[in-house]
């Protein structure tokens, strides 16, 4: 999905970004890394953390086949902007097929360099209009499937192609 997210910069002057959502890509894949360090120093102040360890845990477990999150992201090229950790759950309430499936944000982080622009807004708009999409042209159990299958393939050719990455570290907020 497209978006434009606009607001003024620090400096006073309106930034524009050519905001795109979607579920994150195998060429997304170091900038998102750069973000989760990002998001890890803002949690875990002048903490650093090895690259290799975060880009292992967004391949092997967040993007894992047996992980119950998606990530959306926000981009402008392949660079990531911002992301969206969603989880979707049964409601234990309402039964009805419009109103079962729940949506559980775990978390919305965006790129300090890229706030109060519009981003954050754009990335849930964009989310939404994305599951609106695919609720409309229903998911079956065969697109999961190879939902599933291409998360296997993009993990193993994300691994051979960074098989030789450098460990160095995150760097830390200061």
């Amino acid at each position: 999905m497209n978006a434009s997210a606009a607001g003024p910069s620090r400096d006073g002057h309106t930034v524009r970004h050519a905001v795109q959502v979607d579920l994150v890509t195998p060429s997304q894949h170091e900038s998102l890394v750069d973000l989760l360090c990002e998001l890890h120093a803002y949690y875990n102040e002048h903490a650093t953390v090895p690259r290799d360890l975060v880009r292992n845990y967004l391949v092997d477990t967040l993007l894992g086949a047996d992980s119950p999150l998606q990530l959306a992201v926000a981009f402008d090229n392949d660079t990531v902007l911002g992301f969206a950790a969603i989880s979707l759950t049964w409601s234990l309430v309402d039964p009805t097929p419009d109103k079962r499936r729940h949506c559980w944000l775990k978390e919305l982080y965006v790129r300090t360099s890229a706030r109060s622009q519009g981003v954050g807004h754009a990335l849930w708009r964009g989310w939404r209009a994305m599951r609106s999409s695919r609720a409309a042209h229903g998911s079956t159990g065969r697109s999961r499937r190879r939902t599933r299958e291409a998360r296997r393939s993009m993990k193993d050719s994300v691994r051979r192609s960074l098989s030789s990455g450098s460990a160095t570290g995150c760097p830390s907020r200061t």
